[in-house]
Formats: C-alpha cells, structure tokens, sequence
C-alpha cells in the first residue's frame, strides 16, 4: 500500500553537488564571537548546521571556520542561508571562489 505520494508537478533538484552526511562541528564567526556549529551534511558548494536556538534568517551571510581532517588549518568560508527550517536545520550555500572538498573536511578545530 502507497501511504504518501507527491500530487504536484516534478521538481528539478537544483543542487550542483551531492550532500555526503556529515558530523563534526565548525565554528560561526559573528562580529567577533565563535559559536560551535553541528554541520550535518556538506558538499562542495553548501552545507546544513543545527541551531535550535534559531535567530537565522533566509538570505543572512554566515562565516565559518571548517576544521580539515588532516591537521591543515581550518577553511574559512563564507556562505548565503536559503533555508531555515521548524527543527533548526539551517542550509546554507557556500559564496566562495574555490569550491571545498568535503572528503577532507571534519575532525578537531581550536575555539
């Protein structure tokens, strides 16, 4: 039995890369302050992080220090928030000239 089907008309993805799941936490950097971030999937070109306190916007730019697995310093990146949803999962599109390579990224980061 089909208990859930989608009625409306089909929907290209827009996404350029896949998402790989992720689990690690970087750093937001606002006006000063490092708030730890759980990223929770990344591709090259975006990622998803959990705030449940909220206060995210769509359209607000992010900074994020992401740690690299390998002990190389961590990749600064700037980012667009296009989706903010009821749970506090937060997308977010990277606005960066070179794309990140999300088989490198996680591990330890220094606060």
């Amino acid at each position: 039995m089909v208990t859930k089907r989608f009625w409306g008309p089909e929907i290209e993805d827009r996404r350029g890369d896949q998402r790989l799941p992720a689990d690690f936490y970087g750093v937001e950097l606002v006006d000063g302050a490092r708030y730890l971030r759980k990223i929770t999937n990344v591709s090259g070109t975006g990622l998803q992080f959990e705030n449940r306190l909220g206060g995210d916007r769509q359209g607000e730019l992010v900074e994020f220090e992401l740690p690299h697995r390998a002990g190389e310093t961590p990749v600064r990146v700037m980012g667009e928030v296009v989706r903010v949803s009821k749970n506090g999962k937060v997308a977010v599109r990277i606005d960066s000239t070179l794309p990140v390579d999300p088989d490198r990224l996680g591990g330890s980061i220094d606060l």
